[in-house]
């Protein structure tokens, strides 16, 4: 699978932003660690913050595709045995093109590639790739299928457009009629940017309530080497969590061991300082849940096994968790033999932090220290139905300089 995804980082990787005629154009690329993303053309960083709420590049990530592998998907099963033959494209509808930005804000969007783990075939010859290119005019290099997903259950709705280098083109069946097919695929556009702005109405109302907002926050662990961030909605605050997950009840974001561990091994005795009480706001709580570079501890995360990636193939390198071992000498202790790849806390470590954790708190609340890329940046005391924040600052920082920079980085994190 891994060398599937190789192949395609480097026969269909398209930068983030590239534009033709100045027109706004979809991409679909790979990052340097190989994960799919979505991109939108921009001619200038302003522009790129002026479309993508402030944010200096218009990308984000390819989304959850459930049924996809295998044969479990019919519209996949269906669309790679009838590429080209009961499947075609309109090569008459390319004002489709004025949509990228649309469809690139609204709609929940998987890239089909010819060469692909998403092909329930498995993988073909070059007829395969010579079928793909039937779907675009003569001369296309980069032919892309365009599978809509549902954003509730996470499988294919169907799959109605075919990009062709910067080209979108409507997908049609034997016997349907081009003209109509786009504006189908008009009108589902138009649907899902009112679904999207009802429920960014319906966000902002609920979060401008502040401390009224019931929510439930809290930190699990899913097994010895793994925790996660948990939100509980009720009925009135559900607009935040369809916000971010397109659930109404509840939310679970992946935390990354290695951040975590060097959030913990940051957080030493007397290093931070608090910058007083900030009141309950749902984005700054919201900005921890979906940024891919946050990470969160309670005290229950103090007695968790840190397990870090094996490097592939017989060779485990032990630089990481070495590095870590010997940089913060009696906070993290080697669980096992050499063999081994995990580590944990010591227990003089734990109590130390659990000390400070609930120092920044009141005593009913209980203490959550938050921040990005193993930064520290805010403990979020949880009492009640929400609770409070407060920024911390190290010795090396001033409170009034690092309040003003985490009050610009929330800003667009209604963003997905």
């Amino acid at each position: 699978m891994k060398n599937i995804i190789i192949i395609l980082s480097f026969i269909f990787s398209l930068p983030a932003y590239s534009l033709i005629d100045n027109q706004p154009t979809l991409n679909f690329f790979f990052d340097s660690s190989l994960n799919p993303k979505i991109g939108l053309s921009c001619n200038t960083e302003m522009e790129c913050k002026n479309k993508c709420s402030n944010s200096e590049i218009c990308q984000k990530e390819v989304p959850t595709c459930l049924s996809c592998i295998g044969a479990k998907s019919p519209y996949l099963n269906d669309f790679f045995n009838n590429i080209g033959e009961l499947t075609t494209a309109c090569f008459d509808q390319s004002f489709l093109n004025k949509e990228a930005e649309s469809l690139f804000k609204y709609v929940s969007m998987v890239p089909i590639f010819p060469v692909s783990p998403y092909n329930p075939l498995g993988l073909k010859d070059f007829g395969l790739m010579l079928k793909f290119m039937s779907l675009c005019p003569a001369g296309t290099q980069e032919p892309v299928a365009i599978a809509f997903t549902d954003t509730i259950t996470h499988s294919i709705r169907e799959i109605p457009l075919v990009k062709c280098g910067q080209a979108i083109f409507p997908l049609v069946r034997l016997g349907e009629d081009c003209e109509k097919k786009a504006d189908q695929i008009q009108e589902y556009i138009l649907h899902e940017q009112d679904k999207y702005d009802q429920l960014i109405a319906s966000y902002k109302e609920i979060s401008d309530q502040g401390e009224s907002v019931s929510l439930k926050y809290d930190v699990l662990q899913f097994s010895d080497f793994s925790e996660a961030q948990y939100l509980k909605c009720n009925e009135t605050s559900s607009p935040i969590c369809q916000n971010i997950c397109h659930s109404n009840l509840s939310c679970v974001a992946n935390l990354d061991n290695e951040k975590s561990a060097e959030g913990i091994a940051a957080f030493n005795h007397g290093q931070f300082t608090g910058c007083g009480v900030e009141r309950f706001s749902t984005e700054t709580l919201v900005n921890y849940l979906k940024s891919n570079s946050s990470f969160a501890f309670n005290s229950l995360s103090l007695a968790q096994t840190y397990d870090l990636p094996e490097v592939t193939n017989d060779f485990k390198d032990l630089s990481v968790i070495n590095t870590i071992l010997n940089n913060f000498a009696g906070v993290f202790k080697a669980s096992g033999t050499v063999e081994d790849n995990s580590f944990f806390i010591s227990n003089s470590y734990q109590l130390k932090i659990e000390a400070i954790m609930k120092s920044f708190c009141d005593e009913s609340s209980t203490p959550f220290i938050m921040g990005h890329e193993g930064k520290i940046e805010r403990v979020f005391c949880r009492s009640g139905q929400n609770g409070y924040f407060q920024i911390l600052a190290d010795r090396n920082e001033n409170c009034a300089e690092k309040t003003g920079k985490l009050s610009i980085s929330n800003v667009g994190v209604l963003n997905e």
